[in-house]
């Protein structure tokens, strides 16, 4: 009776940590939302707007976060408009709405990219959307650390056990490692954002991974979207001059990792065999299944149970 009431104790703590969880997250989110909201509204009315001279018909005035390219085509438009009248304005606007997307994980980044290219051109958009796009994805790393880490581990566990295996096997060269996993379309962008803390990535590794592995995809939307007339969709964003620079730079944060793994083969006795981790896996059950955990010397067991903090994933060694 004492275990059922134990167990019932803590499944209930479990669910109010993740009530709690959502509702801050929830707070945040409308708090965030709103700060764009007053930002937007203060605005010049858009009756004080005027066409440019020359112009047959009046396009219509579109303020949104575009999900096609006719909107933001149509999006471009107004925003060059209101430039004309308060171009900071317009550059607090376009910086509050991309950290907002990028920090509760919004679709659409992309696009915000191209609209920033087709307003600044190269050379002020590419450290605008570089500095936007890594204090975004900080603030996503923070969300996760603080609020949402058991939630993630919650609904992502395998992804999150096949991603720990990965960084433990990388941990000589992390830093090379993580610039690869950004470049390469492998993993979104928004779970690697909310994973890193889960596994303790350190948070220095984490930002220059950033600022450097977003950036080669940024600069090929930022340069396309000084041609904004001419995408109709992301067939004609993605030429062979695009992909072959992707393919470049993702060669060259591969490279270490390429000649490091050379390198042991060609000389197996001047390193150890094994490279120690920090997440190590600790048996659960005498059957196959074990669970990873982020610290296993430091996890406290509750009647034969780990914390939902503690535990990144399960293995299935059967497979």
């Amino acid at each position: 009776m004492a275990t059922l009431k134990s167990k019932d104790g803590i499944m209930l703590a479990s669910r109010t940590h993740w009530f709690r969880a959502i509702a801050t997250f929830i707070l945040l989110y409308l708090l965030s939302a709103g700060l764009v909201a007053l930002i937007l509204w203060r605005l010049p009315p858009r009756a004080s707007l005027k066409q440019p001279a020359g112009t047959s018909h009046e396009e219509p005035l579109v303020l949104r976060v575009p999900t096609s390219f006719s909107e933001l085509r149509a999006v471009r438009h107004t925003l060059g408009l209101y430039q004309e009248q308060c171009p900071v304005h317009v550059a607090f606007l376009l910086l509050a709405t991309y950290l907002f997307m990028q920090v509760f994980m919004v679709p659409g980044s992309s696009f915000m990219n191209l609209l920033a290219g087709s307003l600044y051109g190269a050379p002020i958009a590419v450290p605008f959307i570089a500095v936007a796009s890594t204090v975004g994805s900080s603030g996503s790393f923070w969300l996760s650390k603080f609020l949402l880490k058991d939630i993630v581990v919650g609904l992502f566990p395998t992804r999150i056990a096949s991603f720990s295996r990965a960084v433990a096997a990388q941990k000589a060269q992390l830093l090379p490692y993580l610039i690869a996993v950004r470049m390469a379309p492998v993993l979104p962008s928004w779970f690697v954002n909310l994973a890193a803390p889960i596994l303790q990535i350190p948070f220095r590794y984490f930002v220059i991974s950033t600022a450097i592995g977003l950036q080669p995809t940024n600069i090929v939307l930022v340069q396309a979207g000084a041609s904004l007339s001419s995408l109709h969709s992301w067939k004609d964003l993605w030429g062979p001059r695009s992909i072959m620079l992707l393919c470049l730079c993702l060669m060259a944060a591969l490279l270490p990792i390429l000649v490091r793994r050379h390198w042991l083969k060609v000389t197996p006795g001047l390193l150890p065999s094994r490279v120690s981790s920090d997440r190590e896996v600790l048996h659960a059950s005498p059957d196959v299944e074990v669970l990873v955990v982020e610290s296993p010397r430091k996890a406290v067991m509750v009647n034969g149970r780990l914390p939902v903090s503690k535990v990144v994933g399960r293995l299935d060694l059967a497979r």
